[in-house]
């Protein structure tokens, strides 16, 4: 579930970035890593911001060990790369999203 791709997505960033709610459910509930970063540094949560899935984003720090003191809901909003916090997006190629569509609709809860 949680196997990266060249891109060192998860499948939580393929139905984050495409605002795919109930299947963001489905993989935390799986046991998904919030926390897991891409190769840009980012997380699924901060895809889901960057393409405008708030309500994405708020069941992903939802769903965060709030006692854990090393990390907290700004820090899933967050590029880390090398120590360094960069703010700007970095969006994979387009014909990426072009394959999550075709992920995140496979992935569609049924019944």
């Amino acid at each position: 579930m949680d196997a990266d791709c060249r891109y060192g997505w998860t499948a939580l960033h393929y139905a984050a970035v495409e605002g795919q709610f109930n299947v963001v459910e489905l993989l935390l509930g799986a046991g998904s890593d919030v926390r897991a970063r891409d190769k840009d540094g980012a997380t699924a949560a901060y895809r889901a911001h960057a393409a405008g899935h708030d309500d994405v984003v708020c069941l992903m720090t939802s769903a965060l060990d709030h006692d854990d003191d090393d990390v907290d809901d700004d820090d899933l909003l967050t590029v880390q790369t090398d120590d360094r916090h960069l703010h700007r997006s970095k969006q994979p190629p387009e014909s990426l999203y072009a394959h999550v569509r075709k992920f995140t609709t496979e992935l569609q809860p049924t019944g």
